[in-house]
């Protein structure tokens, strides 16, 4: 959160923005970011905050994200003190005095609407200025509106989707997925070399901001970078199943070719240890990405 308000003060510094017409808005993650910073900062004049979380104990068992939360913050039982600093927003409601348009949808099974609406009971409670706006068709592919039920339902589709990703063959794997990550040349899957390389194309409708690759893509050209020198090192009997992946932004990809090479920093008997890079054509560093994976064996 400090680099988005030293951000902020550069702007001011330079003229580009007006302190006294200061908005700041954000949708999912930067939904959560938005909270964080209407707060801790009160200069803002009106915050919208779509789709976000701020009591991350209401999304345990109700979101998509409990293996995350469970690898990354322990069980709550066990770790109360994590849990409750990673829910600084609603528990420090009363510090906000920014006008807030809350927002969400009322079949979103990604981040469920409970967590939206606890954020503004807490802001209209304090008397705060604000209001919330339900939607009930889809605000986006990332946040469905529409809520599978029984064996389509969102846990079971999660488990089916682990499932097929260990039972796939390696010559089914790649077909549609590298389709949609722009999949344009796989110059060396690493079997020798022990270093894949892969080009990306990066199209317009993968960008935001006219030119701006989103980070999504960035971290998928990755990660599967990383898939492929796993599966050619181990002859094509095990794919990774990523525990953890940890992605450092320095530039912004842009549309056309990205190059993403990948390499095992270490091999256990039933996990592997991933790094990567994302570099332009002109060879600048874009992104760097570390990864820890279970090796599955793959079923033929």
């Amino acid at each position: 959160m400090p680099d988005v308000l030293a951000a902020v003060d550069d702007a001011v510094k330079r003229g580009i923005a007006d302190p006294n017409r200061l908005c700041v808005e954000g949708w999912s993650y930067g939904a959560i970011l938005t909270n964080y910073v209407i707060a801790s900062d009160t200069r803002f004049k009106c915050a919208i905050s779509g789709a976000g979380t701020s009591n991350i104990l209401a999304g345990y068992g109700t979101d998509e994200y409990v293996r995350d939360y469970e690898a990354e913050l322990g069980v709550p039982w066990k770790h109360a003190d994590v849990w409750l600093k990673n829910s600084f927003p609603f528990l420090h409601a009363d510090r906000i005095k920014t006008p807030v348009l809350f927002m969400g949808g009322d079949k979103d099974f990604n981040v469920p609407l409970l967590n939206v609406e606890q954020m503004y009971q807490a802001v209209k409670s304090l008397g705060l200025e604000s209001q919330l706006i339900v939607l009930s068709r889809p605000v986006s592919r990332h946040h469905a509106a529409e809520r599978p039920e029984g064996p389509h339902g969102p846990r079971h589709r999660v488990d089916q989707q682990a499932s097929e990703r260990q039972q796939m063959s390696v010559e089914s794997a790649p077909a549609t997925l590298d389709q949609s990550l722009g999949l344009d040349t796989v110059v060396d899957r690493g079997k020798e070399s022990g270093r894949s390389m892969i080009h990306y194309r990066a199209t317009p409708a993968m960008c935001h901001s006219g030119n701006i690759v989103q980070g999504g893509f960035v971290t998928g050209w990755m990660d599967a970078a990383m898939a492929y020198v796993t599966m050619a090192a181990t002859d094509y009997e095990f794919s990774p199943l990523s525990l953890e992946i940890k992605v450092s932004f320095f530039q912004s990809a842009r549309a056309g070719i990205n190059i993403a090479e990948a390499w095992i920093e270490k091999r256990g008997r039933k996990t592997v240890f991933l790094e990567a890079t994302l570099k332009n054509e002109a060879g600048e560093l874009l992104a760097k990405s570390s990864s820890t994976a279970k090796l599955v064996p793959v079923k033929r």
